[in-house]
């Protein structure tokens, strides 16, 4: 289960393209799984840089979307499950920026 702390980051067995309508194709190398990501999935997707959490790719998300932020969360934590489980990307916990 996805948590709003963990730290999504893009192994590197995948591999991706980005198509001309915005979206992308992601591939795993290791299990041959390939998902078509649309133009909002993509920018999910880029945000996934192993830096930003879950919560604060889900504020950046509606700060650039006019979406109700339970729709956003849901719906963000629903392809990033999708996501980890085709072993397209893996997690990491939060570390602090305060010094």
């Amino acid at each position: 289960m996805v948590e709003l702390g963990t730290v999504p980051i893009i192994p590197t067995r995948v591999i991706w393209e980005e198509e001309a309508n915005g979206g992308a194709l992601l591939y795993n190398m290791d299990t041959d799984d390939m998902v078509s990501l649309n133009q909002v999935g993509t920018t999910i997707w880029r945000l996934c840089n192993g830096k930003r959490s879950v919560d604060e790719i889900i504020h950046q998300l509606l700060k650039r979307y006019k979406v109700p932020a339970t729709t956003c969360r849901q719906e963000t934590i629903a392809l990033l499950d999708q996501l980890s489980t085709q072993g397209l990307l893996e997690w990491t916990e939060a570390t602090s920026t305060e010094g």
